[in-house]
Formats: structure tokens, C-alpha cells, sequence
């Protein structure tokens, strides 16, 4: 790909999908970031917080 970032009127998905691969290939690798455990963990102690402050605020 020869775009510039001028061009990106232009592009299409797999063009956006090649220049984030190429600016951030750490994004790509699935090892990075929490595990899943922690993201579910995350949500339901959000969900919950949300209750509580629904129920008692």
C-alpha cells in the first residue's frame, strides 16, 4: 500500500484494517490486554455498581 494519510477518503476496509496492522501491531496480538477473567470480572462489578446506585440512590 503507497497511501498517503491524505488519501484515506479513499480506502476501504481491508486498506484501514493494513494501515492499523502496520502503525500498531501490538493490537493484533491477542496476548496483550487483561485475560478474559478479568474482563468478565470487570463488567459484572460495573453491572452491580450500577444496581446498587440505581436501588439506592
Amino acid at each position: 500500500m503507497t497511501q498517503d494519510w491524505q488519501d484515506t477518503d479513499e480506502w476501504d476496509d481491508d486498506d484501514y484494517d493494513e494501515f492499523i496492522q502496520r502503525e500498531f501491531p501490538e493490537r493484533g496480538d491477542p496476548s496483550h490486554g487483561l485475560p478474559a477473567i478479568w474482563k468478565w470480572t470487570a463488567w459484572i462489578l460495573l453491572l452491580v455498581t450500577i444496581l446498587f446506585w440505581a436501588l439506592l440512590g
